[in-house]
């Protein structure tokens, strides 16, 4: 009878140890890898267009993959050829691929035809961090030599236009939709805000407007502007976010402290998806108490972005890792 007591116990103890509704570790909130595929370099950066995914895979330059089905990508080409530097960010226009390379510059990569891809590289004063798309101009991120406008209407021989200043080093730059305001995310000197509504072909000089300090080390910035707040991975601070409402006096108003260095953020229908340690999902419908809703186990998640039915991450040791939305 005793020894039944004892093997009672232990059956007992094993299901609530391990039963999932009981498991105190799972922190995912449900979402769940479907597929990681190893890329040959540092996968730093991921975007997405159509039925292709492209990573930025620092030294050993781009990689392109058929996401048809996104739960098993499979290799296009990986492009190494002709490509300078340590490519970390990306975007794509056309058919027209701008790696950001720190002091290399842009690597610039035509893939129009996917057998015969065509590289050309310009230098640029400074050391390009971070680039983004605004109409036909590149917004690029200078680290501590400011904004830098860049004329793409001619995609492969770009025009460098004027340069706007700014405090503290910067770490990635975005636009509203009507191009009136740029935001920037400056290391330790937090976000500032400038006019840009004056733009005069990218020569135009830049007012600020204001600028929060934030804690921690402002890393990447995305906006929500029907609801005009701005939502900053700031590093080891986690998630910060500032309300814009009034242009002139930009405020802190809610924040997490989430697990790991916060690097990369996109914003989605009420959601922020940020990689910290890890990629992390936070119900912001309330943007003054961001909520945790998941945490996928990627420790060495760097860029990520989001489509209709997925989010894709750009994992430094891992690759390309491909999870489904909830």
């Amino acid at each position: 009878m005793f020894k039944k007591i004892i093997i009672l116990t232990i059956t007992s103890l094993f299901i609530l140890s391990c039963g999932e509704p009981n498991n105190p570790e799972d922190y995912s909130g449900g979402y769940k890898v479907a597929n990681k595929i190893a890329t040959f370099g540092d996968a730093n950066d991921v975007i997405v267009d159509g039925n292709y995914a492209y990573v930025a895979q620092g030294e050993v330059g781009l990689a392109i993959f058929d996401i048809s089905n996104p739960k098993n990508p499979t290799l296009v080409t990986n492009q190494s050829v002709g490509l300078k530097g340590y490519s970390t960010k990306l975007l794509k226009k056309d058919n027209i691929i701008y790696l950001a390379a720190g002091g290399s510059g842009f690597n610039i990569v035509d893939i129009t035809d996917l057998n015969n891809i065509q590289v050309n590289n310009q230098n640029i004063n400074g050391k390009l961090v971070n680039v983004h798309l605004m109409g036909n101009y590149l917004v690029s991120s200078l680290s501590e030599t400011g904004i830098q406008m860049v004329n793409i209407e001619n995609p492969i021989f770009i025009d460098y236009r004027g340069k706007t200043q700014t405090n503290g080093f910067v770490r990635d730059v975005i636009t509203s939709n009507d191009q009136s305001k740029m935001f920037a995310a400056t290391g330790e000197m937090g976000l500032s805000l400038f006019d840009i509504s004056i733009f005069d072909d990218g020569y135009g000089v830049y007012p600020l407007l204001s600028s929060v300090n934030l804690p921690g080390y402002a890393e990447s910035v995305v906006l929500d502007e029907t609801n005009q707040k701005a939502y900053v991975a700031c590093g080891n601070a986690g998630l910060q976010v500032v309300d814009y409402s009034n242009p002139n006096s930009i405020k802190l108003i809610g924040s997490y402290d989430s697990a790991g260095y916060a690097k990369e953020i996109a914003y989605e229908n009420g959601k922020i998806y940020l990689t910290a340690s890890g990629m992390q999902v936070y119900d912001v419908t309330t943007p003054s108490n961001p909520k945790i809703l998941g945490i996928i186990d990627t420790p060495h998640a760097l860029g990520l972005t989001i489509d209709t039915n997925y989010i894709y991450v750009a994992d430094k040791e891992e690759g390309l890792i491909v999870i489904p939305k909830k």
